[in-house]
């Protein structure tokens, strides 16, 4: 950023053609804007934005389509693009690399179509084998965070941070106070 600050190039890139990626993507335009209002004219040129997205359009999730609208001139959008790999140099697609001196993961993780987050306790969590919902879910969880603290802390070390929870419950307020 220090370089784009003294008048040099940058090129970002984001992956995730999602909310958060293309809210990233207008701020950062908006914010180009900005520093041209100021004088800085030539900013939408050294600036190099580029959003990746491997479904065939950008904010796909949505539930109504978006009508096209043009891209400021210092976003470019490619649809229909996987990320491969990452590396100081930028992001590989399928054959082809993206510069990027920033890079941001604003993408998903997309789960398989079977995944269901109670029941991936019951499959890998304290209870093997079954499907888990609701309170029982919470109670698996409960489980096994406290098989996590006994194998990392030892016997010992594991019931007096059991035992100190209730009674930091009883000393913190209810709210977060900044």
């Amino acid at each position: 950023m220090r370089s784009f600050v003294k008048g040099g190039k940058i090129d970002i890139a984001i992956v995730g053609g999602g909310a958060t990626g293309v809210e990233l993507a207008v701020e950062l335009s908006r914010m180009v804007d900005l520093a041209a209002g100021y004088g800085e004219a030539d900013t939408h040129r050294r600036l190099r934005l580029t959003l990746l997205e491997s479904e065939p359009r950008i904010l796909n999730a949505s539930q109504r389509p978006f009508p096209p609208r043009p891209h400021p001139s210092c976003v470019r959008v490619r649809t229909g693009v996987r990320v491969v790999a990452a590396d100081a140099e930028g992001y590989m697609l399928d054959g082809e690399r993206v510069t990027a001196a920033l890079k941001v993961w604003a993408a998903g993780i997309r789960a398989s179509s079977d995944y269901n987050a109670f029941g991936t306790l019951g499959r890998f969590g304290f209870f093997k084998g079954g499907f888990i919902k609701g309170r029982f879910a919470h109670l698996s969880h409960a489980l096994l965070y406290r098989r996590h603290q006994l194998s990392l802390h030892g016997p010992g070390r594991a019931a007096l941070l059991w035992l100190a929870q209730p009674i930091n419950a009883l000393v913190q307020p209810d709210i977060r106070i900044s």
